[in-house]
């Protein structure tokens, strides 16, 4: 769980300031801020509904790799500043497309990881996505407070990172988990069969 908790704190750290990023830093009007906000709410659907693509071929690669994308296009719209209003809505495109594939992933390696527990692993999940957010937001509200608009992004790419070092190691060792998505082996269980 310390990977769910690196990759979703790490996501909401920044995405709730987001908007005062784009308007102190990259410069954006009202309606640039509700364009990129949109823009990114799509771009996450997009990536949710592709997920299981990905997730089929590797649940590892899968959330590791979506943590480094998201680090990199975070790292791109900080190094945009307010050179480029297109490079900071395309980076936040790419980051809310990569960010999509990570509750799916998370939900699809536990499923595969414990499906005899797979209630009691959902209520463990949930409560460590929903921990996670907030520890994460109330963090990047601290570093806004403290050294501003691009303090929560600089902590939110460096626990991205970790968290897909840590993702990229610790799912190695449940290889039983990363077989492909809606593979069952075995003989299906009464329950669901009907």
């Amino acid at each position: 769980m310390v990977g769910v908790v690196l990759l979703f704190g790490g996501q909401n750290m920044f995405i709730t300031y987001l908007r005062p990023f784009l308007e102190a830093v990259a410069r954006f009007a009202t309606d640039g801020v509700a364009l990129a906000l949109l823009i990114f709410g799509v771009a996450n659907f997009l990536g949710t509904a592709l997920a299981p693509a990905l997730l089929a071929r590797s649940i590892r690669w899968t959330l590791a790799g979506a943590a480094l994308v998201e680090a990199a296009a975070l790292t791109l719209l900080w190094a945009a500043g307010g050179d480029s209003q297109i490079a900071a809505v395309a980076s936040v495109a790419v980051w809310g497309f990569a960010a999509g594939s990570v509750g799916v992933g998370w939900s699809s390696w536990l499923a595969k990881a414990y499906p005899d527990h797979a209630e009691a692993g959902g209520g463990i999940l949930v409560a460590a996505i929903q921990g996670s957010m907030m520890l994460g937001a109330m963090l990047g509200g601290g570093l806004i407070d403290a050294v501003g608009a691009t303090g929560p992004l600089v902590a939110a790419v460096t626990i991205l990172l970790v968290g897909a070092v840590h993702t990229a190691l610790v799912l190695r060792t449940h290889r039983s988990a990363l077989a492909p998505v809606g593979i069952h082996e075995g003989p299906i269980p009464e329950a669901v069969r009907d």
